[in-house]
This record gives C-alpha cells, structure tokens and sequence, in this order.
C-alpha cells in the first residue's frame, strides 16, 4: 500500500453497516491533520481526501473518498453517495482528529473503533461503527522486537 493512500471498505446501508478506514501511520496522520486546519478555517467547512481503488474483501464495496464536514453536532459517521462521510462541530473534529494523528510508525493491523457506548459525550448515536487500522510493511512482531533493542 502507497504510504499516502487511504482505502474505506463498507458493509451495509447508508445508516447502518461496517467501516474500515485503513492506511499508513502517515496517511492516518495527514488526514488528521488535514481536519485540525479545516476546524481551524473560518471559511472552509468540507474537507474530502480521495481513496483508492482496491478489492475491499472482506467488505461488499470499496468507498472513493472521504469528506469531513462542519456542523453543530457530535461526531456523526455516515455513508453518503459512495463517500465515508464524518461531520462534528468543530470540538469534536478536533477530537476525531487526535485520534487520527496519534498513530506513529506502529504495525500492520493495529487498529482503534470509533462508535457510540453508553455515556459516550463524543459519538451520536446513530453512526455507523468505523473501525481505523494501520495498512504498512511493519508486522507486529518486528515492532515488538524494536522496542526490545
């Protein structure tokens, strides 16, 4: 996977299913990054970043962007006309957005879930689980084995 590419792959229908928003710490971290300079923005309220084309298997479909929108709501995570649609007010993006940059040089396969639970001040409740998982040439092991040097 091109460091700088994002993939979603998607189950389900537009309200409800599962999401997976994969990509390299680096790729991760842009889109963060990309987020905290949209909240930051006066003018700007949209922020779409184009995924890539791949066989989304274990998904049913592959989804070709990703668009981060500014509201007057909790973290809201949708599927809208082939996009993975997020939109928040501008304190929650910024949360989202921390748990996006957060991801370093980690290994393939480590992953955080962004869904509502009971008591969660953050997520409505009414968006679709998204899994984030790290897509690189790291395994775990290797990482693991790092740390010990």
């Amino acid at each position: 996977m091109d460091e700088n590419i994002i993939e979603i792959g998607f189950s389900g229908t537009q309200n409800s299913g599962q999401l997976d928003l994969s990509g390299s710490p680096k790729a991760l971290q842009y889109i963060g990054k990309s987020i905290i300079n949209l909240v930051h923005d006066r003018d700007q309220v949209i922020c779409v970043v184009e995924a890539a084309i791949f066989n989304p298997s274990p998904y049913n479909v592959y989804l070709k962007s990703l668009s981060i929108c500014k509201s007057n709501t909790l973290i809201k995570i949708l599927v809208l006309a082939n996009s993975l649609y997020i939109q928040g007010s501008q304190d929650t993006l910024a949360i989202f957005a921390s748990w996006l940059l957060d991801f370093d040089d980690t290994w393939c396969g480590h992953h955080r879930h962004i869904d509502y639970y009971e008591g969660n001040e953050w997520i409505d409740p009414r968006s679709i689980p998204l899994v984030i998982s790290v897509k690189n040439t790291i395994d775990r092991l290797d990482f693991v084995n790092s740390d010990e040097s």
